[in-house]
């Protein structure tokens, strides 16, 4: 008698054990593949103060250290600016593709492919794409459920001289 009752109380436990995993299993599940305003604010805030702040000698890519050697984009390198301000530099002296080369760079080396991310470069109402990444199961930034818009100004100096300014740079970062 008292051998069949603790049979049926093991297998209560290990059942009880059983439905427990599997329940919190599915609970952690989607709590972790849910992400929030907060969340897609703050990694857009994130990405969008690296991209204004990180110093171009800063980046550790080969890419960017062969844009150094090579003599007809060096002489156009800053190396004292900002990711964003040499991609500024780059569309201001009409270098359009080393701008968008360069921010693909710093995105790639950034950022994964989890959420769909549009830069772009501003100036005088003429919106410049620097790099679009759109997942196959993401929305457009427009019909998605969960998104985020940051900008910032960028201004800076070629030859210590030349001041370019009324740039703003716009991260769209959506779910």
């Amino acid at each position: 008698m008292i051998k069949k009752t603790a049979q049926i109380f093991m297998f209560d436990l290990i059942f009880s054990s059983i439905v427990l995993v599997v329940t919190l299993g599915v609970i952690f599940s989607y709590v972790v593949g849910t992400t929030s305003n907060e969340e897609i604010y703050s990694l857009g805030l994130q990405i969008t103060d690296s991209f204004t702040q990180t110093k171009l000698n800063a980046l550790n890519d080969e890419r960017v250290r062969d844009m150094f050697k090579d003599p007809t984009i060096r002489n156009l390198i800053n190396i004292e600016n900002t990711v964003a301000q040499q991609a500024v530099q780059f569309e201001y002296l009409g270098r359009r593709d080393l701008a968008k080369n360069l921010t693909k760079i710093f995105i790639e080396s950034y950022v994964k492919g989890e959420f769909g991310y549009n830069l772009t470069l501003e100036k005088n109402n003429e919106v410049i794409t620097l790099f679009s990444q759109k997942g196959i199961d993401f929305p457009s930034f427009e019909e998605s459920r969960i998104s985020s818009r940051i900008q910032r100004s960028v201004l800076g100096y070629i030859n210590r001289t030349d001041l370019y300014e009324g740039y703003i740079v716009r991260l769209d970062i959506w779910a």
